[in-house]
């Protein structure tokens, strides 16, 4: 097959030279960072005539805008210079710290700004800068004083009075007072066991007189050094009960002589010794910690009345106020001018003014009661109880009764108005039980016919080693709750306060009558005596022919044991000793009459008449064998057995107890 051949090729025409095209200039305007993706192309240029036209071109493709250039770094900044300081504010007024019922000495602190301390020959000045926490039935105070113990010898220098009085402006409870005294202004050597003696007096709201609060002890020198010196700074000082009874008498009295004296829960007094210097030094703030308050270091009972005081709106009353609300009650002119205000508590405080010497507070009527705290009883020790009650184990049944309660008292009970004691003193007579029980506190309403009502059970038994206790009689044990082995009554509330006492009482026999009891709350708080010697007269109910008694005390819920105003409890939880006796301390508020009742108590609680007594423990060597009564209450052996009889007498009284409880309708004791 053959292809066929293309025709021959035409010659070529030669091209004309094509011009060369002659650049247009640029437009120098364009905007580079414009973003208009629609602005129109540049026209391509057009060929110079005569010029055959070229094939359109394509417009080449158009470039992406490009992005905005960046900005260009700013030049470097100059360095930072120091900050400068700020402008101090100016300075605000001083406020005091805040405040609290006691603070700690700052001993660190205070002693780097004391003035240097200064010898027995040296004159200084002894100031009264306040008293802290005036009871709350006191209102107004004042301080008196006076040196001893200085030997001057003949021509000693006449001390000017100290009397302080509130300044009207502080606060009412811890009034602030301005005083000061110069002593040894002749510059002679003194004793350095020269001594202050202050006296408190207060104006009592619950009786509208004027009473002596107590009294304080300061020792000027401190006798610890090689060379005694001034006791340079501020203290706080305690108020003890009364006033001491120094050995060497009152010139020679001693700064310890009020250590033997029960305090004031929470009463103090400020006072600062300062080396002379002419010019008065005004008091610091007491919560600066100024002021040496170790001695004064409260204790958990003066805490809880603390907190109590703090919260009472007459702690934020000031002096003015109080005086105002007395003045009310007297009836008098209120007065506003405060240095007229001043004159009057001068003469209200004026002890001398109606001739007899003041009475001391009223300590039973001393903080006003709060169900929250309760009443604490304690029961220390019966005495002398009936010979037929010997070989028993015997506890006390405690109940607050309020008015409504007694009629039916059998079978009533608020909620935490009783207890009962649990723990015995082995080594104590079986007729004269002592119980080691801490103080139980009950919570009963306030109610000034309340009675506090004490009543002794016991259950005859007869140790027989492992196999426990029995009825000494083979009986069942049996407890009724209407017939005591004694009982006996108080008073529990008064002035809104609980009647803190510690009692000394003839225990009576038998059952308690209802319309007796009803007599004594009716008597309540302060005619109980006279019922007590009526119902005795009339034969109605009777003491014990033993002279049996007991000893208890009753105190505001507060306050731990001796630490209560007014209260004083013996050494319950140390064992008896027959030779330490028991003095009968007669209540004439509670039982006065007959007077030969109260002589044949106090035969019975001789060491005499204890030692003839047989102790608990002679029941639990009862059934031992030979050897073991020889050794007597010693020894691993006798610890062993003991420990099972209290355990084993706890639940068979127990057991009987409780059906007696349920017999009568009364609840389950608490726990």
């Amino acid at each position: 097959m053959k292809i066929p051949l293309s025709p021959a090729p035409k010659p070529k025409t030669p091209l004309a030279p094509r011009p060369i095209p002659i650049p247009v200039p640029l437009d120098l305007n364009i905007n580079l960072e414009s973003d208009d993706e629609d602005a129109e192309p540049l026209p391509i240029p057009e060929p110079p005539p005569d010029t055959p036209t070229p094939p359109p071109t394509p417009p080449p493709p158009r470039e992406p805008t490009p992005p905005p250039p960046k900005p260009p770094t700013p030049p470097p900044k100059p360095p930072t210079p120091p900050p400068r300081e700020p402008t101090p504010p100016p300075p605000k007024p001083e406020t005091p710290p805040p405040d609290h019922a006691w603070v700690k000495y700052n001993r660190s602190k205070v002693e780097r700004g004391l003035p240097e301390a200064t010898a027995i020959f040296k004159t200084f000045d002894f100031y009264i800068d306040g008293v802290r926490f005036l009871p709350e039935n006191i209102k107004l105070c004042k301080v008196t004083g006076r040196f001893f113990n200085m030997n001057l010898g003949k021509g000693q220098e006449l001390q000017a009075p100290i009397s302080a009085y509130p300044q009207v402006s502080s606060p009412g409870m811890t009034p602030k007072m301005e005083f000061r005294t110069s002593i040894n202004k002749d510059g002679v050597i003194i004793n350095p066991d020269v001594t202050c003696l202050l006296r408190l007096y207060g104006y009592e709201i619950t009786t509208n007189r004027v009473v002596a609060m107590g009294s304080a002890l300061i020792g000027i020198f401190n006798t610890n050094l090689p060379k005694p010196l001034l006791k340079v700074g501020g203290h706080q000082i305690r108020v003890h009960e009364g006033l001491p009874n120094p050995d060497g008498g009152i010139e020679n009295l001693m700064d310890d002589d009020l250590d033997e004296n029960p305090v004031i829960p929470g009463l103090t007094v400020l006072v600062r010794l300062l080396p002379s210097g002419g010019k008065e030094e005004p008091a610091p703030n007491y919560e600066s910690g100024y002021y040496n308050s170790e001695p004064s270091d409260p204790t958990g009972s003066e805490d809880n009345l603390y907190d109590y005081y703090m919260s009472l709106p007459a702690y934020k009353t000031d002096v003015k106020a109080c005086c105002h609300e007395i003045q009310k009650a007297r009836k008098e002119k209120v007065i506003e001018d405060d240095a007229q205000l001043e004159k009057w508590i001068e003469n209200t405080l004026d002890q001398k003014k109606e001739g007899a010497k003041p009475s001391n507070i009223d300590l039973v009527h001393f903080v006003t009661y709060d169900k929250k705290f309760g009443v604490a009883v304690l029961v220390e020790q019966a005495f002398s109880l009936a010979m037929y009650h010997d070989h028993r184990f015997t506890r006390a049944f405690v109940q607050i009764l309020t008015s409504s309660e007694i009629k039916g008292f059998l079978g009533k009970s608020s909620e935490k108005t009783r207890f009962i004691t649990e723990q015995i003193d082995i080594n104590s007579p079986m007729r004269a039980p002592k119980w080691l029980d801490n103080p139980k506190i009950l919570k009963p309403k306030y109610d000034e016919k309340a009675v506090l009502l004490i009543r002794l059970y016991g259950i005859p038994v007869t140790f027989k080693g492992r196999t426990g206790v029995a009825h000494r009689e083979g009986k069942s044990f049996d407890i009724k709750l209407e017939m005591t082995m004694g009982w006996v009554v108080a008073p529990v509330f008064e002035n809104k306060c609980v009647r803190q006492h510690s009692y000394t009482a003839p225990l009576l026999k038998g059952s308690v009558p209802e319309d007796v009891l009803l007599k004594f709350s009716q008597a309540a708080p302060g005619g109980m005596a006279a019922v007590y010697a009526e119902v005795l007269k009339s034969g109605k109910v009777k003491t014990h022919e033993t002279g049996a008694s007991i000893d208890f005390s009753v105190w505001d819920g507060r306050f731990s044991a001796n630490e209560s105003a007014g209260v004083s409890v013996r050494q319950w939880s140390e064992t008896f000793d027959a030779d330490d006796g028991a003095p009968f301390a007669s209540n004439s508020e509670l039982i006065s009459e007959p007077k030969s009742v109260m002589e044949k108590a106090a035969k019975a609680r001789t060491p005499g008449s204890l030692s003839k007594l047989e102790p608990f423990h002679t029941l639990i060597l009862e059934h031992a064998d030979q050897r073991e009564k020889d050794q007597g209450p010693h020894g691993e052996s006798y610890e062993k057995q003991k420990a099972i009889f209290e355990k084993e007498c706890l639940k068979e009284f127990d057991k009987a107890f409780l059906l007696a409880l349920q017999k009568s309708g009364q609840p389950v004791l608490d726990t």
